[in-house]
């Protein structure tokens, strides 16, 4: 009896050591295939944290060059507007000069007829 006893301890000891081999597996397997869910996921974030920057970068050059685009804008507005006034002010004074011509030669026509 002695010696059944010692083999079905055994043999339970043999199934809890397979049971614990096998739940040891299963462990083993999750958590390298949770580390290699980890690797994935930090290489995501990190090519996201790329990525945003990468945009932030060309956000910050857009607003830049609009800045730029726009200083420019103004300049030729201030030029068109400066040019603008200096040919309505040579305009003024080239029909004032074209009314005293008109006005000399009136004079002058006159002068002669007389």
């Amino acid at each position: 009896m002695k010696a059944n006893y010692s083999a079905v301890l055994w043999a339970d000891t043999q199934a809890e050591v397979k049971q614990g081999q096998i739940a040891a597996n299963v462990t083993e397997d999750q958590t390298r295939t949770s580390a290699i869910a980890t690797k994935y996921s930090t290489q995501a974030v990190e090519k996201a944290k790329q990525m945003a920057r990468k945009s932030f970068d060309m956000a910050t050059q857009a607003d830049l060059d609009g800045k730029v685009i726009f200083k420019r804008t103004m300049k030729t507005s201030a030029g068109i507007i400066d040019a603008t006034m200096e040919i309505n002010d040579a305009l003024k004074k080239a029909s004032k000069a074209n009314i005293d011509a008109h006005q000399a030669e009136m004079v002058a026509s006159k002068l002669n007829s007389g």
